[in-house]
């Protein structure tokens, strides 16, 4: 009987809290600012440019050892590019990049 008064207390708590406004948001992590450059590096080895500065975004091309991109600017150990060649734009994994 005890138990079931604390249990019908407990749920009467927190229903009032609530109702009375009680409100809980969750944010992503702030958003780092992107370092705008313009330069032109070499491509390490193989390497995909991505639609966005992830792994899970989707792949636009794949580039090559020795190709040249023109970096546009920086985040998230991602470089915003433009291949020299056929000026596709889009992510590469910055250590990619001489």
């Amino acid at each position: 009987m005890v138990l079931r008064n604390a249990m019908i207390w407990f749920c009467l708590v927190l229903a009032a809290v609530f109702a009375a406004g009680c409100q809980v948001r969750v944010e992503g992590p702030p958003r780092s600012e992107v370092v705008v450059v313009e330069e032109v590096r070499t491509v390490r080895g193989t390497a995909e440019v991505r639609t966005c500065p992830s792994m899970y975004c989707d792949v636009r091309m794949t580039v090559y050892r020795g190709w040249q991109v023109r970096v546009l600017g920086y985040r998230d150990g991602y470089a915003e590019v433009a291949v020299v060649d056929t000026h596709v734009r889009g992510w590469i994994l910055t250590r990619m990049l001489y």
